[in-house]
């Protein structure tokens, strides 16, 4: 396990010693998403510089800015999923998992398994069953801070899924006010600390 320095950005496989301090997991589809994960950084950055960041971006779609410190160091897990799968109990419990769903901004590439196009947000659907409203259905105090923009296909579906289950969780429109809806799980003094 590293000890984290620099801009606290984990990526897919980097085991981070966070400290015991909060992580945000940002959830949300990767490919064909208009950067938002880019987005979301910048404000969440900007609100508190010293907050870890599990971003599951695989793609290469990340500004160099975010990966640089963390290619540097190394990869602990076997695979993208038991990383996932870590960050996410993690955010869960202390600091937050946000969930962002972008409209599609372009053609999905075609899959090697299947030779048909891959369908957009393919992963981010379940999850917002397994760690959004249905987390949030058994354990309404777990940290979930949701939204999504109009043209997200789906839209509609989630939105009434959060409605039913998990209605004390705002459903946002605007990235902005759902990333500060994560950090408002963040307690005082969190993220703060110079470990420099």
């Amino acid at each position: 396990m590293f000890m984290a320095t620099g801009n606290y950005i984990i990526i897919p496989k980097m085991n981070v010693n966070t400290y015991g301090e909060p992580v945000i997991f940002l959830a949300g589809p990767v490919n064909r998403g208009n950067g938002w994960q880019n987005r979301a950084i910048e404000i969440i950055k900007s609100q508190n510089p010293r907050i870890y960041i599990a971003v599951p971006d695989y793609s290469g779609m990340l500004d160099e800015k975010w990966t640089k410190w963390s290619e540097r160091q190394g990869c602990l897990f076997d695979s993208q999923l038991e990383w996932e799968q870590y960050y996410l109990e993690i955010a869960e419990k202390n600091g937050a998992i946000l969930f962002w769903l972008p409209k599609q901004d372009g053609e999905m590439p075609i899959s090697r398994e299947s030779g048909f196009t891959q369908p957009y947000a393919q992963d981010t659907r379940p999850e917002t069953g397994a760690w959004g409203w249905g987390n949030l259905r058994h354990n309404p105090k777990a940290h979930v801070a949701v939204g999504g923009e109009e043209g997200y296909s789906g839209l509609r579906t989630t939105r009434r899924n959060f409605a039913k289950y998990a209605s004390h969780i705002p459903f946002r429109d605007k990235l902005e006010q759902v990333c500060d809806d994560a950090l408002g799980f963040i307690p005082k003094g969190f993220g703060h600390v110079s470990l420099d």
